[in-house]
């Protein structure tokens, strides 16, 4: 029996291992499909980070493989024609759709075609950066005219005027992206005569920039700062002639949607890339941009991203993944044209199920339908995750529908304080005239009950026990009314005690962790899931602590008359603004909207400089200093607590190094001695 079960053994080694040989040179050497090797697709979640969601757009082709494009640097799909800026090849590609059949117009003419532009009539426009030129062709592909350097005295002598992308309005009016000019986009009449400049960039005024205007010289700013603002890279415009822009390094601003005066109409908080490559508009105005490394993103009509995907091909060429991209355009149906300029390959994506759902809930939102609006958006949170473009909008779609306290709910999941605002303003207004019928006859019930009460309360003549735990925290509004007396009182009557300042404490702490994790929405949003309670504690008992033991040393160096005592005992009472007006900032933070909460804020600004200007008071009353000492010792105290905690950080960065050292020698020794 034991030979016979080594044979069999033997027999299914030999029978197995060929069988699974074959299984693996197969799966090698088969194709990967496209939708295999399509990137992750991503969208925003209602935390702000990145989710994986659904693929929205698969590779249905990739074609040019037969035609050897050098540097091509642009692409743009008209009618089933894809034309291909050919920039190394000076030349144009038209490229057949259906057939696979391709002409090329403007060899021998073109240097280096970079810019691409198709018209309604089929006239094709060409800018061509080496050149210095527009080239405008006709629908048969003959040259009709070629526009050169403005010679308006307008335009200058020193500006710069390389054309590398072009677009055209219905009106003939051609805006062309002159490479390196910063002054904006060049705008020419259909004669070629210069009109202006139209759209530009700034560059943001840091706090670096302050200090440099203070400090430095003319030679060393130029040498320190730049402040030439960034030159637009690429330009695409609607059915409606809005034109589009996107600008590399500027992150935070690179896409621009702008306005017939050039101002951007798309907010600056959006999410983007400062490598923007390109941009087009497909259907129903939505916006798409790549970067160089492949990343392409999909905006709706306002600029909120929808999805990510794509990406850089490291280790394999994949299709929907690229190498370099150079442009991106979409065509009417809503299909991706991507161009990887370094492979000379245009992939060919396409709108997945899901993609279109989105689109299409879009589009009835658009049109009023709200109801089989939020039906869609439903589904997609239960097929792909609801990320915040889904929630948003089916919150929309709720407020439309009249359906507030449940767009109050989605508007909270999304994170947006404006919407819910507005669901909640609603909201209010009917609860309003439920509760104010109740609250007169609530106020009418304590005035009676206070009436009879003086009337038939007898007060008692028995004397009142002292009570120290009473006296100590009635102090915190001798304290508010008249804040010198009260710290005073602190120092040389002896009020207040150390039992009574550890409860102030805790009450402040409890106080400030209750800001954080119980405000209203309109307040602090959803930071309350995303806050740890550990990291607020620290961030209220380190500066406690480090200011009483601080204040302390540095008063007692400076001849400051408090005892640690004191110190100790004062410091709850300075922080008694925050204790008394933080619970009605609590509770009016719940109903309060977006209309009330600047009141609100500057109510929390009105408490804190409050503070500190009973920081001062009771630095001067407990020590005894005059205002100029007083003042010295606040900041004296300041500098040792940032000193106190740099030291502390240095500590911990070594003893941390100290530890990975250890742990590495130990690791080393390990394997030299018990495993080599």
């Amino acid at each position: 029996m034991k030979h016979f079960s080594i044979m069999r053994s033997r027999l299914v080694r030999k029978l197995i291992l060929p069988v699974l040989a074959v299984l693996l040179l197969v799966s090698l050497a088969a194709p990967v499909s496209a939708e295999s090797a399509s990137a992750y697709t991503y969208t925003p979640s209602v935390t702000g980070d990145w989710i994986r969601t659904q693929d929205a757009y698969q590779v249905s082709n990739v074609i040019m493989q037969e035609i050897t494009l050098t540097q091509a640097q642009d692409i743009i799909v008209k009618d089933g024609i894809l034309y291909v800026a050919d920039t190394g090849g000076g030349r144009v590609i038209l490229y057949n759709l259906e057939d696979g059949s391709y002409t090329e117009w403007g060899k021998g003419e073109l240097k280096a075609p970079s810019g691409l532009f198709v018209n309604e009539d089929g006239s094709l426009y060409v800018a061509d950066s080496e050149a210095g030129e527009m080239f405008i062709f006709d629908a048969d592909g003959n040259i009709t005219k070629r526009l050169g350097r403005p010679t308006t005295v307008t335009f200058g002598s020193d500006a710069i005027y390389r054309p590398s992308k072009v677009v055209v309005n219905a009106a003939g009016t051609i805006y062309i992206v002159s490479e390196g000019s910063f002054d904006g986009i060049v705008q020419l009449d259909h004669q070629g005569e210069f009109l202006g400049y139209f759209g530009y960039n700034n560059n943001p005024i840091t706090l670096w920039d302050y200090v440099v205007d203070f400090f430095f010289t003319e030679e060393m700013k130029a040498q320190l700062t730049n402040r030439i603002p960034y030159s637009f890279k690429s330009v695409a415009m609607d059915n409606k002639g809005m034109m589009y822009t996107v600008t590399q390094s500027a992150e935070g601003n690179a896409l621009k949607k702008h306005d017939v005066a050039g101002h951007n109409l798309l907010p600056n908080t959006m999410a983007d890339e400062p490598d923007f490559i390109d941009v087009c508009v497909g259907p129903e105005n939505r916006i798409y941009a790549a970067t160089s490394t492949g990343l392409l993103f999909e905006y709706d009509v306002n600029g909120e991203l929808l999805f990510t995907f794509g990406g850089r091909a490291i280790a394999a060429e994949r299709n929907g993944v690229f190498t370099t991209v150079s442009a991106i355009t979409c065509d009417d149906e809503g299909r991706l044209y991507v161009l990887d300029g370094e492979r000379g390959l245009v992939h060919i994506m396409r709108p997945t199920d899901y993609a279109e759902t989105y689109h299409e809930a879009i589009s009835l939102y658009n049109l009023g339908k709200y109801e089989e609006s939020a039906q869609l958006w439903r589904h997609i949170a239960a097929v792909g995750g609801a990320g915040y473009y889904v929630e948003n909008s089916l919150a929309q779609c709720l407020f439309e529908e009249q359906e507030y306290e449940l767009a109050v709910a989605h508007y909270k999941l999304a994170g947006n304080k404006e919407g819910y605002s507005e669901a909640y303003w609603q909201i209010r207004n009917d609860q309003i005239g439920i509760l104010v019928p109740y609250a007169i006859g609530g106020i009418i019930l304590l005035i009676i009950a206070r009436i009879l009460y003086k009337k038939f309360h007898k007060p008692s003549n028995k004397p009142k026990k002292p009570s120290i735990w009473k006296d100590d925290f009635l102090l915190i509004f001798k304290v508010i009314r008249h804040p010198i007396d009260g710290f005073y009182a602190i120092r040389r009557e002896g009020k207040g005690h150390i039992p009574t300042a550890l409860v102030l404490y805790v009450i402040e702490y409890l106080l400030f962790i209750g800001y954080f994790m119980a405000s209203g929405f309109a307040l602090i949003g959803n930071t309350a899931q995303e806050t740890s309670i550990l990291l607020l504690s620290m961030l209220f008992w380190v500066p406690v602590a480090l200011f009483v033991g601080s204040n302390y040393l540095v008063s007692s160096v400076g001849e400051g008359e408090a005892r640690f005592r004191d110190v100790l005992v004062a410091t709850p009472y300075v922080l008694s603004p925050f204790a008394v007006t933080m619970p009605f900032i609590i509770l009016i933070s719940h109903i309060i909207t977006g209309n009330e909460l600047r009141l609100l804020q500057l109510a929390l600004t009105a408490m804190l400089f409050w503070v500190v200007a009973y920081l001062f008071i009771a630095t001067r009353e407990i020590h005894a200093f005059e205002t100029g000492p007083a003042i010295a010792n606040l900041l004296i105290t300041v500098f040792l607590m940032a000193v106190v905690v740099l030291a502390v950080s240095l500590v911990y960065m070594f003893c941390d190094q100290l530890v990975s050292m250890v742990i590495s020698v130990i690791k080393e020794v390990n394997y030299r001695v018990f495993l080599s």
